[in-house]
């Protein structure tokens, strides 16, 4: 089961990271069509936009970088985000498992106990059930012996009597 889990989350992870990925690829073709664009409509106007040239200058100078920095780091904390969380997730499922053996051991523990409270009745039953065999037999052998002595004595009684 947490085998599954933990497969199932770094399945999710991966995808993440993969669609991360393939966004910042978009985002920097995006930005190098841009930065061609821009390089070429430079190239064409030429002199006529010497004023242009010069915010174009800024910006690819400037501003471009600025922006693929900030991208850098918005990545590099996205990743740090989802190496954090990663962690805590494999955290709590080392926790779980931990949970789950020490409940598991408790729960075999309590087994283990029944099962000797068990043995220790059935071992009481069939001691008791010895005795009262062995006290029935006594008192079996008795009767007979009293009913052979009873018998005795009508035996003697009747030969007196028919004396």
């Amino acid at each position: 089961m947490s085998v599954d889990l933990e497969r199932h989350a770094k399945r999710l992870l991966q995808t993440s990271q993969k669609e991360r990925v393939d966004q910042e690829k978009k985002l920097t073709y995006a930005i190098s069509q841009q930065i061609d664009f821009i390089s070429q409509d430079v190239n064409r106007q030429g002199v006529e936009l010497l004023e242009s040239n010069k915010y174009v200058d800024m910006y690819l100078n400037e501003d471009l970088p600025k922006i693929a920095d900030d991208l850098q780091n918005e990545t590099d904390e996205r990743r740090e985000v989802e190496e954090r969380i990663y962690h805590q997730f494999m955290e709590q499922i080392s926790d779980l498992r931990e949970l789950f053996d020490r409940e598991r051991k408790e729960r075999e523990t309590k087994e283990e106990d029944i099962v000797e409270s068990l043995r220790e009745v059935q071992f009481r039953i069939t001691e008791l059930l010895k005795r009262n065999r062995k006290e029935r037999e006594t008192t079996e052998q008795e009767m007979v012996s009293l009913f052979e002595t009873v018998i005795e004595k009508i035996k003697i009684e009747m030969l007196e009597m028919n004396m």
